[in-house]
C-alpha cells in the first residue's frame, strides 16, 4: 500500500520544478512502460502496476531486475494525472538533455516556444516516425517530460535526441545546416526537395515564429494549401507534412 509521503512524492512530479530537482519523471500506460523496458530500462525506478500486469510481464520484470509496486485501481487513480487512470506507471529517469554543439546531419525540427504539451508530443511523435535523429526546442517551449507531452509522445522520446538550444547558438555551430522556417509568406516546399539536411522551424501555436527569427533563416518554407480560406494549421499537422515530405 502507498503511503501518503510516496504519493505526494509521486504527484509532485507533474510540476516541473520537481522533475528538474528530481530528474524524474512520470511514465503512465501499458505501451509507454513497455517501450521504457525495451529501450531503457536503467531508467526505471520504480514501477506501480496492477497484479494482472505484474502477472503479464513476470518474466520482463525478472529478466532486467525492475523494482515493482503492487497497486490497485484506486491507488492508481490517485496517483495518476490522467482522467483515467492505466493499469501501470513508473517512475522513470529523465535521459541527457543534449546542447546545440551535437546535431547530426540529416533533418530535425526546431520548436519555438510551443505550449501545448500534447502538440509537443505529437510532433516528437512524427519526427521518430520519419526517422530523425535530433529533436530541438527553444527554451521557452513546454517541458519534454510534461506528463501530456510524455503521453502524446508514446515512447518516441526514447528514439530521439533531445535538445533545449537557442536558434543562433545552431547557426552558430552548424553552418552546413540550412535554417528553414515554416511560414505562410515562404516559397513552397516543393521547391527544395534538394535538400537532404536543415533545420526545420516550427513556431508558437498562436503567434507562429517571431519576427526576431526570420535574420536567421536561410529558407522561408511555405505548406501548399488553400490559404485563402485557412489562416493556419495545428503546428502538429504541419510538422507530419513538411517531416514526410523532406524525409
Amino acid at each position: 500500500m502507498l503511503s501518503k509521503q510516496e504519493i505526494k512524492k509521486i504527484k509532485s512530479l507533474n510540476l516541473k520544478k520537481f522533475r528538474d530537482r528530481e530528474n524524474l519523471f512520470l511514465a503512465e500506460g501499458e505501451k509507454i512502460i513497455n517501450d521504457v523496458i525495451s529501450y531503457a530500462p536503467d531508467k526505471i525506478k520504480r514501477v506501480y502496476a496492477s497484479q494482472n500486469w505484474m502477472n503479464k510481464y513476470n518474466k520482463v520484470i525478472n529478466l532486467h531486475a525492475i523494482s515493482v509496486q503492487e497497486v490497485d485501481e484506486r491507488e492508481l487513480k490517485s496517483i495518476s494525472s490522467l482522467n483515467t487512470a492505466n493499469k501501470v506507471a513508473a517512475i522513470v529517469e529523465k535521459p541527457l538533455i543534449k546542447s546545440a554543439t551535437e546535431l547530426n546531419d540529416g533533418f530535425s525540427f526546431y520548436l519555438e516556444n510551443v505550449q501545448n504539451p500534447a502538440n509537443l508530443g505529437a510532433i516528437m511523435r512524427v519526427a521518430a516516425w520519419f526517422g530523425m535523429v535530433d529533436f530541438i526546442c527553444s527554451p521557452h517551449c513546454v517541458d519534454f517530460f510534461n506528463p501530456k507531452t510524455i503521453q502524446a509522445s508514446m515512447g518516441s522520446y526514447l528514439h530521439l535526441n533531445l535538445h533545449v538550444a537557442d536558434l543562433k547558438d545552431i547557426k552558430e555551430n552548424h553552418t552546413n545546416l540550412p535554417i528553414m522556417l515554416a511560414v505562410l509568406d515562404g516559397t513552397s516546399m516543393k521547391n527544395y526537395n534538394n535538400l537532404s539536411k536543415g533545420i526545420i522551424v516550427l513556431g508558437n501555436e498562436g503567434n507562429g515564429i517571431s519576427k526576431d527569427t526570420y535574420p536567421l533563416a536561410d529558407h522561408l518554407v511555405r505548406i501548399e494549401g488553400q490559404s485563402n480560406k485557412m489562416d493556419s494549421l495545428n503546428v502538429a499537422v504541419a510538422a507530419g507534412i513538411l517531416a514526410s515530405f523532406f524525409n
